[in-house]
């Protein structure tokens, strides 16, 4: 054996011993302490903050849900409006129509063009068929007719001949 490795400085085991069991001891504490903040992050969602962010977010989406669903029936109502109004245009044609071809009758036997109910575009229930037809009509089939939307400022007249007259004019 060397002699001069003697005077050196040699190492301490015990001290070595403690030191790595300090430095173990500080591994578990730092392991201890990385546990528990982890405990303590995923109590983090349960704070006020976050719950009621989720709470809006949710409150949100069904706002935007709500939203939708008024853009829908709004579509919706503008599309039956649309149709409506294609309907009320189309039978005012018609109907005017209709009253001029009429106006051209020359006997009273001649076929008359039925108005149709500008609302709904339908035949109108009881409609003479004929310039005669109308003078043998009762005053409750002319007040059926003239309760009709288009022919309504008529019914003011108050005897049924009166009536009569207010429809052929109506009628062209």
């Amino acid at each position: 054996m060397d002699d001069t490795n003697l005077h050196a400085p040699q190492a301490d085991f015990n001290l070595l011993s403690q030191s790595f069991g300090s430095a173990v001891d500080g591994l578990r504490s730092t392991a201890d302490a990385f546990r528990s903040a982890s405990n303590e992050i995923k109590k983090v969602q349960n704070l006020p903050a976050i719950a009621s962010s989720e709470r809006i977010l949710a409150e949100l989406q069904e706002m935007r849900q709500e939203f939708r669903d008024q853009v829908t029936r709004l579509d919706q109502n503008l599309t039956a409006t649309r149709q409506d109004l294609i309907t009320v245009m189309t039978t005012r044609d018609y109907n005017n129509t209709a009253r001029v071809q009429n106006s051209y009758l020359s006997s009273p036997s001649d076929h008359l063009s039925p108005l149709l109910n500008p609302l709904t575009g339908s035949a109108i229930p009881g409609f003479p068929t004929t310039p005669t037809d109308i003078g043998r009509m009762g005053e409750h089939d002319v007040n059926t007719i003239l309760q009709e939307p288009d022919l309504q400022t008529a019914i003011a007249a108050t005897s049924l001949a009166s009536k009569k007259r207010q429809l052929r004019m109506h009628i062209g």
